[in-house]
């Protein structure tokens, strides 16, 4: 009997050092390759995109292998984009769509050469985007201040920060990295559903591990963040 309770006790130490133990490493795993992958590169590596009045858009789709983002408030439409020659990001801005691409090649097998890509996207502060659609590979995320309708972000290794919007529906999906949402208006009167397999989730500034769920009776959207490593933070 004693033998079986010290081979449990055992099992219960070994499993949770698994857990923080791959918590730890995750989040190692974020701060070593966007600081690695995307950090600063020598000006005759770089190419760059500096367009300060672009016509209006009302809708942003973002497609990138390794880049920071940035998307924010201005005095008027702008675009302006930092990448490396061997992997550039283009974009076009056609039919109220602003479009942002970036090559296909495995820039992560590639090497862990030291290298810029960034993206800053300015929209006016009255503007009303219809919908934003980013999928990163590599890369941290921040969006602030705008009013988009629906926002959908999806990461496979980076931070996302997106405060002070105002949007109808939200949903983000990360693999690895920290999550923050704040400076959400009426946050109580959205559904909101989140969950993540390794981290803690803080809504409102209650903690809780794992997931919360909310649902209310006549919402004004929804709210559904997933992560598979990391933290996520609503407010």
């Amino acid at each position: 009997m004693k033998r079986n309770i010290y081979l449990i006790s055992i099992t219960i130490v070994t499993i949770s050092c698994i857990i923080l133990g791959s918590m730890y490493h995750g989040m190692g795993i974020v701060r070593t390759i966007t600081r690695n992958i995307i950090s600063e590169a020598d000006d005759e590596d770089t190419t760059s995109i500096d367009n300060n009045n672009i016509d209006a858009f009302t809708r942003i789709t973002i497609d990138t292998d390794v880049a920071n983002l940035n998307i924010s408030t201005g005095s008027s439409y702008s675009c302006r984009i930092t990448s490396v020659k061997k992997y550039p990001v283009t974009y076009t801005n056609e039919n109220g769509e602003l479009r942002i691409t970036q090559s296909s090649h495995n820039v992560v097998s590639s090497g862990w050469g030291n290298f810029t890509c960034r993206i800053d996207i300015t929209v006016p502060a009255d503007a009303q985007i219809e919908r934003t659609d980013i999928k990163s590979d590599v890369g941290n995320i921040d969006v602030g201040g705008c009013n988009i309708k629906d926002i959908i972000v999806e990461t496979n290794v980076g931070n996302i920060d997106l405060s002070n919007n105002t949007f109808t529906n939200l949903t983000v999906s990360s693999d690895i990295g920290n999550i923050d949402i704040s400076g959400v208006k009426d946050v109580d009167n959205y559904n909101v559903d989140i969950n993540t397999d390794l981290g803690k989730v803080k809504y409102c500034g209650s903690t809780s591990k794992g997931s919360m769920n909310r649902t209310v009776a006549s919402p004004i959207g929804y709210i559904k963040i997933e992560s598979d490593v990391g933290n996520i933070s609503l407010n």
